[in-house]
């Protein structure tokens, strides 16, 4: 079974973008390093006033591939010690 978005919105902490999937009925913590997202789209202000909400509509803007490369590492086991899947730069190639 893969893992699939949740309704649960997206929020921000320590700069990084933290969001919900699911494994069936269970919840997987998930989080895209805010750096990862920047990377992703060169070009987008990393700071300012509102950054918060600059970095979660690019987190919007880019969420399939984020949750694809989240399911992949989901699956192939690449998970934290407490059960995050952590999406980094190089897993949204």
């Amino acid at each position: 079974m893969m893992l699939t978005s949740s309704s649960i919105p997206p929020w921000v902490q320590s700069r990084d973008v933290h969001f919900w999937m699911t494994h069936g009925a269970r919840p997987i913590a998930c989080v895209i390093a805010g750096e990862a997202l920047h990377d992703a789209h060169p070009g987008r202000d990393k700071d300012g006033p509102e950054w918060t909400e600059a970095l979660l509509d690019l987190f919007r803007s880019l969420r399939p591939s984020v949750e694809a490369a989240a399911a992949r590492k989901f699956a192939a086991g690449s998970i934290k010690p407490d059960g995050t899947v952590v999406v980094l730069t190089g897993d949204l190639a």
